[in-house]
């Protein structure tokens, strides 16, 4: 038998004996599928939930990209601002810099520094001002240089050759301060939207993926959907919007070359700045609350159907359609709800430290869904199938792990250069802890915010985060042994049982053979007094005939005997 010891399958094994599941729980239709045909399916379906995964986060970090690029034809400086800062045209009016200015230029817009390392005072301007007005008159040599602003070049060559050859309908599309200024508004809508988009995308292709595991019961499919999902939301939700607008330059370099270096390490924002508060946060804020609407509007579809169905009850001609008018759909996504939800406290719980907004849109969809989704089970839906407890228990398991994402975002979010050291770090070896782990990751930072170790440390080991540092390790020390606690158990049992139990030869008398023990739930009555006492939640047998869940499959098929007949 699989799973079980060795020194129980040496010649003879015990039977492992479990529970059976509830009737309607078993998918009959998949019990022909062995477990070598599933542990296949199971893999593939890996890669391809995988793939999605990937998928998904092209999706969401194509908004952002686009939105970069087409940032840079519409706005920017005007001239009179950028005379006013700036020495970079010469005395005709053309763009032009010396050697020194190129330099400290081009450094203090991408480190917000200057040659000698300190802060720009009002010159990180200056390199835009100069690479638009180049750029936009058709300057080659400046391509290199103004690389973060080379694409209009092509749209200033594209432009020259369209109107010098007389298409002046292309007047209009050639301004880069109209057309792209609309896409540019309306890639910011998309960057909102394309959470949203891509995980209700996920949601179906996750859901029939699992189908095709083949799963012997309904609960086993919930427990691998829910799994996918949740996975899947959350980093689309959480991270890839944050990765794809995040600036390292460093990192983008080690993937010169590759297909995913416009997507993702190429952003504006190297800390949590209060303009990544408006841009950044703003969209996963309000694409959580679109999130919600559209999972609202999809049950309202629902329920505007079945009230659809009722209305045109008096026009069945059959019996088989008058009660399909008055049957409602199925409450069986219940691993998509549970998944859809985990996503909301998960993401709310990494960002509303520095957003408390998130706090206020968790309570919102809670308290709707809780609602809405009430009365549908109730008053629309049928009788939900039985689900066994794994789906909470899994959702239990799963929900302090939210607080381990939420410390370390809050530690960083509320770290404030100048703020006293704590006094749970004080000088000593905590501090060199910390002042080492931040100059291993400093090749990580170098070239964004030109925050020193020391100066990234201080931080760390300031008032307002040490404490939430602390209370993370904490919290990890105690999902650890909570965790690993019930595997040594489990291996002491298992052990146990090797010892104690050796099966006797046939025909021989072997050693005393001590039955394995077996677990009672008390809560539940037994059979018959539940029988008596109408305790039993579904049906009393296993008869496919008499299950809810294929009486139509069932009277289709004697429909076609009787019209073959």
């Amino acid at each position: 038998m699989w799973g079980e010891p060795w020194c129980l399958t040496a010649g003879k094994h015990m039977l492992r004996v479990s529970p059976a599941p509830e009737p309607e729980d078993i998918r009959f239709e998949n019990l022909e599928f062995k477990r070598v045909n599933r542990v296949f399916r199971t893999i593939l379906t890996f890669v391809l939930k995988a793939l999605a995964v990937l998928l998904g986060f092209v999706l969401v970090s194509l908004a952002p990209s686009i939105k970069r690029t087409l940032n840079i034809y519409s706005g920017g400086p005007s001239d009179s601002t950028c005379d006013a800062s700036c020495s970079w045209r010469d005395s005709s009016g053309t763009p032009y810099l010396n050697t020194t200015l190129r330099s400290e230029y081009r450094s203090c817009y991408i480190t917000g520094l200057d040659s000698s390392s300190l802060p720009c005072q009002g010159t990180g301007i200056c390199y835009e001002c100069y690479c638009r007005a180049s750029l936009t008159q058709g300057n080659y040599a400046d391509t290199a240089y103004c690389s973060p602003f080379s694409t209009m070049l092509v749209l200033a060559t594209g432009t020259q050759a369209s109107l010098t050859q007389g298409n002046y309908a292309d007047t209009a599309y050639c301004s880069p301060f109209s057309t792209m200024l609309v896409l540019a508004t309306g890639t910011q809508v998309l960057t909102v939207f394309a959470i949203v988009i891509v995980n209700l995308l996920v949601a179906l292709i996750m859901a029939r993926l699992t189908r095709f595991e083949k799963h012997h019961t309904r609960s086993q499919e919930a427990r691998s959907l829910l799994s996918a999902l949740f996975a899947t939301q959350f980093f689309n939700s959480a991270f890839s919007t944050l990765i794809a607008n995040m600036y390292l330059p460093g990192v983008q370099e080690k993937m010169e070359g590759l297909w995913v270096n416009k997507l993702v390490f190429g952003g504006t924002y190297a800390d949590f700045t209060p303009n990544w508060y408006r841009d950044v946060g703003r969209s996963l804020l309000i694409s959580h609350f679109a999130g919600l609407l559209v999972r609202l509007a999809w049950i309202l579809m629902l329920l505007l159907n079945a009230a659809r169905k009722r209305r045109e009850a008096p026009k069945a001609l059959t019996q088989a359609e008058l009660d399909a008018s008055y049957q409602g759909h199925h409450f069986d996504e219940l691993a998509v709800r549970y998944g859809e939800h985990l996503t909301v406290i998960f993401v709310c719980m990494v960002f509303c430290a520095g957003m408390p907004l998130f706090l206020w849109s968790a309570a919102v969809s809670f308290l709707i869904h809780y609602w809405v989704e009430r009365y549908e089970l109730l008053k629309v839906c049928q009788r939900p199938g039985i689900y066994t407890s794994d789906l909470a228990r899994i959702v239990a398991r799963l929900l302090p792990f939210a607080v381990l994402w939420h410390l370390p975002f809050a530690s960083w979010m509320y770290s404030v250069i100048g703020v006293p050291r704590s006094r749970l770090v004080g000088d000593g070896p905590v501090f060199s802890l910390f002042t080492g782990l931040a100059a291993a990751m400093a090749k990580v930072w170098d070239g964004t915010s030109g925050l020193s170790p020391d100066v990234q440390a201080s931080r760390l080991a300031s008032d307002n985060s040490a404490h939430l540092l602390a209370g993370w390790l904490l919290t990890a020390l105690v999902l650890f042994f909570a965790l690993t606690m019930q595997w040594w158990i489990a291996l002491a049992k298992w052990l146990s049982r090797c010892s104690s139990s050796r099966i006797a030869p046939d025909g021989q008398a072997g050693d005393e053979v001590l039955a394995r023990p077996f677990s009672v739930r008390l809560d539940l009555p037994d059979f018959v007094d539940a029988l008596r006492s109408k305790q039993l939640l579904g049906p009393d047998t296993y008869d496919m005939t008499r299950n809810r869940f294929y009486s139509s499959a069932f009277a289709r098929i004697r429909s076609e005997k009787v019209s073959w007949v």
